[in-house]
């Protein structure tokens, strides 16, 4: 496994050695507020422990939203080892990300959101790399996994199983 340390070099020379995808999230998630301390571990579909994350305040004061991949029902999407992928999401990205108009989030229970939509840019990797996230917590991500390069400042990674399960893929120039 490559140790990233320069998160933005390395995703300046991946757009160098291979093409940028552009694609759109369509994938729904349960939601709900995190209790300030909770500790979230985010296992993806082949049962690879991804990253550890620590629900947190902003700079508002607000408390991160824990998500979980659904189905457009609601249910959430369980693994065949009966895991589900649940990460965190800060509140300013997740009111940004999604929408729901018929609830408002909050801390009682999980609510049914869908993405807004808006084109991404992603990155395709060839090995395995674990890097710091910007949440401040290490990411290890998987040969054929895809990183999220939209924002420098934000990459992070998601798996080749999940992605095609929550993004549908506009163009890969």
């Amino acid at each position: 496994m490559k140790k990233i340390e320069n998160v933005k070099k390395y995703v300046e020379e991946l757009r160098k050695e291979s093409p940028v995808l552009h694609a759109e999230k369509n994938g729904y998630v349960l939601a709900r507020i995190g209790m300030e301390g909770e500790v979230i571990v985010t296992y993806v579909s082949d049962g690879t422990l991804e990253t550890v994350n620590h629900v947190k305040r902003d700079e508002n004061g607000d408390l991160d939203v824990v998500v979980t991949m659904a189905d457009p029902e609601g249910n959430a999407i369980v693994y065949e080892d009966g895991r589900v992928n649940v990460h965190l999401i800060s509140r300013s990205v997740f009111n940004q990300k999604y929408e729901d108009d018929d609830h408002a989030l909050n801390s009682q229970k999980e609510l049914l959101f869908k993405p807004k939509g808006g084109i991404q840019e992603f990155a395709q990797i060839k090995e395995d790399v674990s890097f710091r996230a910007a949440w401040g917590e290490e990411q290890v991500i998987k040969a054929g996994s895809f990183l999220n390069v939209t924002n420098p400042n934000d990459v992070y990674g998601i798996a080749q199983e999940e992605f095609m399960q929550t993004y549908s893929i506009i163009d890969d120039n």
